[in-house]
């Protein structure tokens, strides 16, 4: 492997987990909108508020 082929994979990466943690960011932030209060598209089950909330 080259540096440049090196350097290409790690510039996906840090890209895909930038738009990973880009998101992440923007679902916590949606919740609060008025568009929330209208349609709930996610009906939080339990109610610890994590990242993981099932339905």
């Amino acid at each position: 492997m080259t540096v440049d082929s090196i350097v290409f994979i790690l510039a996906v990466l840090a890209a895909f987990l930038g738009g990973v943690v880009i998101g992440i960011l923007i679902e916590r932030l949606v919740p609060v909108t008025p568009t929330a209060s209208r349609g709930r598209r996610r009906k939080p089950r339990n109610g610890n508020g994590g990242p993981f909330v099932s339905g």
